[in-house]
């Protein structure tokens, strides 16, 4: 029950605070959301695009180089545990994402 209360008062504070992140100085006035939307919206299909050549780029290296010789010729791969298998997603996917996130937050704020 302790653990609940911690976890809730903190959920609590966090949207009770987080009016903070989202003032606006007086001399700046409101940001235009459309301008801010165009320029992530921007950032984002760059990086899909980016990802896009480079794994497809990837494949078609993988497809010729580890072609296989004959048909019974089998891989013989170590297999991922769960954590790499994660990481192997997650890694790039969070450093692709991290500059649209700043982005959006500098378009929101």
């Amino acid at each position: 029950m302790k653990k609940l209360t911690l976890a809730m008062s903190g959920l609590v504070s966090t949207v009770l605070l987080s009016g903070q992140a989202f003032a606006q100085a007086a001399n700046e006035g409101l940001a235009i959301p459309n301008e801010s939307w165009e320029h992530l919206w921007y950032e984002v299909i760059l990086d899909i695009t980016i990802i896009g050549v480079i794994m497809a780029v990837a494949a078609v290296i993988m497809l010729i180089k580890y072609k296989a010789t004959s048909p019974d010729q089998v891989g013989t791969a170590k297999e991922l545990t769960s954590v790499q298998s994660i990481a192997y997603a997650l890694i790039p996917a969070a450093l692709f994402m991290a500059d649209d996130f700043y982005l959006a937050a500098n378009g929101w704020t």
